[in-house]
């Protein structure tokens, strides 16, 4: 059942930098922003950016391109949202701050394919929640429909990506300290061990609450682990998921159901524009 109670607020008031973006004006008014990173994991540090990921729903113009006079793949194409990336800005408020807004399209089709990132968006605890509307509250609702097996290659190809460059000498600034120190990044370590908690959590009960390790992955980030003991780490929780999923043991569809998740999208647009038939489409029919 739908909370119905709404935390509101223009683009303006949420963020101090916001009046000084390049951005198109109807931009202001978004569907749902959320804390990520770090400080949505539980684990930040003092010195911890803030990251925020949102999606909202352009004009019908930019996801039906007909109704600009575009036909699909001929001659010049008007201009398509499908995010706002803002990365480094200073804020008063929050200090370095990265910032991205998705296309409500593309962020359904990112959340169904199974990209780690994406889901936590919908699975941050709700104190994280700085922005959301009708259409936000009830994609939140509704986001255990995004869940499936392919996260079992989306969470570890991300975990694999952390682990290849955990050793790596080129970073810079404090990233670079931290391998000189401890002999590996350990926000790349902090973020193996998150992810493999997640998968296991989302794979073998179907939920997760992203900051529910948060004392054991800050004691990694902390570096109190040794490199030895973090390899060893992930090479027994990769064979283990290995064998649990081969065996069946996932409570998790194999795929997601991308009716029920289409069907979820309109619902969603139509919220926004009314009926979509109106625009020469039976997307249901």
């Amino acid at each position: 059942m739908l909370r119905r109670t709404f935390l509101a607020g223009t683009m303006n008031d949420l963020f101090d930098f916001w009046q000084d973006v390049d951005k198109p004006k109807w931009l202001n008014d978004s569907n749902y922003i959320t804390v990520m990173g770090s400080r949505a994991y539980g684990n930040a540090t003092e010195d911890s950016d803030w990251d925020f990921y949102g999606f909202c729903t352009p004009p019908s113009e930019l996801l039906f391109p007909h109704l600009s006079g575009d036909i699909p793949d001929f001659g010049n194409q008007k201009k398509r949202f499908n995010q706002l990336q803002l990365q480094h800005i200073p804020s008063k408020k929050y200090g370095d701050t990265d910032l991205t807004i998705y296309n409500i399209v593309r962020y359904f089709h990112l959340v169904m394919g199974g990209n780690p990132n994406m889901l936590d968006s919908l699975f941050v605890p709700e104190e994280s929640i700085l922005h959301i509307d009708y259409v936000g509250e009830i994609v939140r609702e509704n986001r255990y429909m995004f869940l499936s097996q392919k996260i079992y290659h989306t969470f570890r190809g991300m975990a694999y990506s952390h682990m290849k460059r955990i050793t790596s000498r080129t970073r810079k600034g404090k990233r670079k300290e931290h391998v000189e120190r401890y002999g590996y990044d350990v926000k790349d370590a902090s973020n193996v061990v998150r992810l493999l908690f997640e998968v296991n959590d989302f794979l073998f009960s179907g939920d997760a609450d992203i900051s529910n390790n948060s004392e054991y992955i800050s004691d990694v980030r902390s570096g109190n682990w040794t490199l030895e003991e973090l390899e060893l780490f992930f090479e027994r929780e990769m064979a283990e998921l290995k064998i649990r999923v081969h065996n069946g043991e996932s409570v998790l569809p194999k795929y997601p159901n991308q009716d029920k998740i289409k069907n979820l999208l309109v619902n969603c647009l139509e919220e926004r524009y009314g009926s979509l038939e109106k625009f020469g489409y039976n997307i249901l029919g």
